[in-house]
């Protein structure tokens, strides 16, 4: 399955430049992640591309952790993350249908290596949200929208640490929450 699905990949990336003008491209959505080479000679081409949505499915009958690793691996690579910076990107949307064991290391990675966002998009299951939104409030100067989707996961442990985020926030924000039917949740933060 594997090696079918890289020489899918490998087709596509060998005719995409007689598809569409590198420098055209603004905006890509990937819904199955490419390796750290595939992605850096893509992304590397696109010397316009301000936003950038990463989808991360796994299937828990059949994958193995190569998803979960491979989206640790993405933001810890700094030269595909300074292409992604020196291109111009604005915009990351994140998505997993998995809780990431550890999203806070996720949001020190995005904070050290894509310095320059201005709107971050997270879906995810996990009940680091606090925390997560702290690293990602405090440390990104240029953020200013993000956007939360997904489970909070812990109880009532999230909600209590989310009134004592005012505390510990340096910047200025408004926050609405809301609570949606079928049992996800989204919170808007503007930043000033």
């Amino acid at each position: 399955m594997a090696s079918s699905r890289s020489k899918i990949k490998d087709e596509f990336l060998f005719y995409l430049p007689t598809i569409a003008s590198w420098h055209q491209i603004t905006s890509l959505t990937i819904e199955d992640p490419l390796d750290l080479c595939e992605l850096c000679l893509l992304l590397s081409k696109m010397i316009n591309l301000r936003t950038l949505q990463l989808n991360y499915y796994f299937n828990f009958d059949s994958d193995d952790d190569w998803n979960k690793q491979n989206l640790i691996n993405l933001f810890n690579d700094a030269s595909l993350c300074n292409i992604l910076m020196s291109n111009g990107l604005q915009k990351l949307h994140l998505y997993t249908n998995w809780e990431y064991p550890d999203m806070i290391s996720i949001a020190f990675l995005i904070v050290k290596r894509l310095p320059h966002l201005q709107i971050i998009d997270l879906n995810c299951h996990n009940g680091q949200v606090p925390e997560t939104l702290h690293i990602l409030m405090n440390g990104l100067p240029k953020l200013n929208f993000l956007t939360f989707h997904g489970g909070w996961g812990g109880g009532s442990q999230p909600y209590s640490k989310m009134r004592d985020l005012q505390k510990h926030n340096t910047r200025t924000y408004r926050m609405e929450y809301y609570d949606e039917l079928d049992g996800g949740a989204m919170l808007y933060v503007w930043l000033w």
